[in-house]
């Protein structure tokens, strides 16, 4: 079945899979959907898109990752996210975003960021949790909640 693209994130005509053994009504997100195309990704393969983070926004690729529901975002200040110091100055600058805004905790000593570390079967990546608008796909998120890596393994690091 062809499926036509007019953009990285709008997919146009989808094949349902069996055919005519399922009520695409029934699901809210697929009211008025013909087909639906089975989603088959080949290890060798990432599937990647363009993110926009922060007001102005600022350009990055963002890795989509089917098995995890987890956003972070390596900032610039993490140097093991790189692979190099000219990668790490395209990474998040979140002292440039007026709408950054991190999540604070209270702690004996006041107020602090929220830290935090995921760890992946690959991995894992630490840093804060922040607040900023994200837009993907064309949709735009005015306070989105985000990991903002500061730290990152070697092994999570090959997966970007």
């Amino acid at each position: 079945t062809k499926v036509a693209v007019r953009s990285a994130t709008e997919v146009t005509h989808h094949r349902l899979y069996p055919e005519q053994q399922y009520d695409a009504g029934s699901i809210g997100n697929l009211n008025g959907v013909q087909r639906l195309v089975p989603f088959r990704g080949a290890r060798n393969h990432a599937m990647v898109a363009p993110i926009d983070i922060g007001t102005p926004a600022q350009h990055l690729t963002c890795l989509l990752d089917a098995n995890s529901a987890d956003l972070w975002v390596p900032s610039f200040h993490c140097v093991s996210c790189a692979k190099d110091h000219a990668e790490q100055g395209t990474f998040f600058h979140a002292q440039e975003s007026s709408s950054f805004m991190p999540e604070l905790i209270q702690t004996p000593f006041g107020h602090a960021p929220k830290a935090l570390r995921v760890v992946y079967g690959a991995g894992s990546v630490a840093g804060f949790v922040v607040n900023d608008s994200v837009t993907l796909g064309g949709l735009k998120v005015s306070s989105q909640t985000f990991v903002l890596a500061e730290e990152a393994d070697a092994s999570a690091r090959k997966y970007r």
